[in-house]
């Protein structure tokens, strides 16, 4: 069991291998069987060592994959995720890992789904690598941009140096050049994009005039902090529990607090797994898994960051 409370599949650590400067590939195998299919641009939860869970996006996808392989780049100035696989991680070791979870989805590829843009940045490029194959194998037309500091800091580089479909930008800065990329692209091509908060802002700010149905983002943590002045109400309606919630704590740990189990992983608005229901009041939305039109359309919020905009919150829990 994770943390959290909630089960995990079992795998074994099969494989390291080197990916790129810096960058290791860490194949995973089912302890207990056949792993649950995966989708592009899925992730996982991985249970690093006790008690430290870090999110990794796939780089394989598919029904019913035989192993998970996930890229990671060791940041000394991370949260230590990835000092951990790399420096303390061994072949042969068991991890708890979760379902893969799909909070950057590949569209729907049908006749009317047009082009497929991916723009990759450093390690950003592990999602758009499964959406690469995905939509190949769909007859889909696809290309990526993929900036890095140089060749030598590319993931599957060799591979992706033969491919007509990609275009490589070693060196350089990706947000200076992304807003050329995205005006090049027909008005009905699909965007997804996934690398450093520099280049997603240069991004979406060139993808203003366009559908926004068609510009998909990641980013790798949250927009705002945790913190947020006010003290509100929240009512857990299965629960039957009124929780009260001061600026300096998350909906999600006052309700823990008071016995209400809810699902998480990354606490930080980036995995998607906290997701709620909103049956009544405003929030104040600070993930980055969807827009906030999207969460008020959908009635959801992710309750280990978003807030409530008022005094009072119901949530479906």
């Amino acid at each position: 069991m994770a943390p959290n409370g909630h089960a995990r599949l079992r795998v074994r650590l099969e494989s390291i291998t080197y990916g790129a400067r810096d960058i290791n590939v860490y194949t995973f195998v089912g302890v207990d069987g056949p792993l649950p299919a995966a989708e592009p641009g899925a992730h996982l939860d991985v249970e690093v060592e006790p008690g430290l869970i870090r999110q990794y996006s796939l780089l394989t996808v598919g029904e019913d994959p035989l192993e998970y392989r996930i890229g990671v780049k060791r940041d000394p100035a991370g949260r230590g995720g990835s000092v951990a696989l790399h420096d303390r991680s061994v072949v042969g070791a068991e991890f708890a890992v979760s379902p893969p979870r799909t909070t950057f989805p590949l569209h729907p590829l049908d006749g009317t789904a047009g082009e497929v843009l991916l723009l990759a940045g450093g390690i950003g490029v592990t999602p758009l690598l499964g959406m690469l194959g995905a939509v190949r194998r769909a007859g889909g037309r696809v290309s990526l941009h993929y900036w890095a500091r140089s060749l030598q800091d590319m993931l599957a580089r060799a591979e992706l140096e033969r491919d007509a479909a990609v275009v490589l930008h070693p060196g350089g800065r990706a947000a200076a050049a992304v807003a050329d990329v995205v005006r090049a692209a027909p008005a009905d091509a699909h965007l997804y994009c996934c690398g450093p908060e520099g280049m997603l802002e240069e991004f979406e700010a060139a993808c203003a005039g366009r559908d926004p149905d068609r510009v998909h983002v990641e980013r790798f943590v949250a927009r705002a902090p945790l913190s947020s002045p006010g003290r509100f109400t929240v009512r857990c309606a299965r629960s039957a529990v009124d929780v009260e919630v001061d600026p300096q704590t998350s909906v999600l740990d006052a309700c823990l607090k008071a016995g209400v189990d809810l699902e998480y992983s990354c606490e930080e608005g980036t995995c998607g797994a906290c997701e709620v229901r909103v049956l009544e009041g405003a929030v104040t939305h600070n993930d980055t898994v969807a827009s906030a039109e999207r969460h008020d359309a959908d009635r959801t919020m992710m309750v280990c960051c978003s807030r409530a905009a008022g005094s009072f919150l119901v949530i479906d829990v």
